[in-house]
């Protein structure tokens, strides 16, 4: 498992600059849905869900999440938007997810990590309504944000409970 988790970083950080649209942020895509999946004072982080095409479906797909690269200073959602619409045509959820940095919200490397982990455990919390499979979600990204999802064991305090997933505390 823990060498899928490296592969993955290992390989998505290295198309970081693929896909990037330039600077407007946040950004705006036609194609997919927002959620906002955590409010911080009058920040709120968004995921951009692209979902496979015909529509509503039972079925429970797999789902991956990326995170931008920046080294936790810069970067925009769009960064990923290539590779979500490209996976969504093959049948997956993709989703794209906003995160705090430092230039944008003065904030440091672990409330970055805290954001990537409040973005899983929502995207977790609310499955079955998004109609992904928890047990088959992926995380990964370019750069700093390939590792957001991945920094539990050198950033303490990041265990949150379930109101944490839903915005309800930092």
């Amino acid at each position: 498992m823990r060498f899928h988790r490296l592969l993955l970083t290992l390989v998505l950080g290295s198309v970081a600059a693929i896909g990037q649209t330039g600077p407007t942020y946040p950004p705006n895509f036609a194609d997919a849905t927002v959620e906002v999946y955590k409010a911080v004072g009058e920040t709120r982080l968004s995921l951009f869900i692209f979902s496979p095409p015909g529509g509503a479906t039972a079925e429970k797909r797999a789902a991956i999440v990326f995170f931008f690269g920046g080294g936790w200073r810069q970067g925009n959602p769009a960064q990923f938007a290539m590779q979500c619409r490209r996976l969504a045509s093959l049948g997956m959820v993709a989703i794209t997810a906003d995160y705090r940095v430092s230039s944008r919200n003065q904030t440091n490397v672990t409330d970055s990590v805290r954001d990537a982990k409040a973005a899983i455990r929502y995207i977790r919390v609310n499955a079955l309504r998004l109609r992904i499979d928890p047990e088959r979600i992926a995380a990964g990204g370019g750069s700093a944000g390939g590792t957001s999802p991945f920094r539990r064991p050198c950033c303490r305090g990041l265990t949150k409970t379930r109101k944490s997933a839903l915005g309800l505390t930092r």
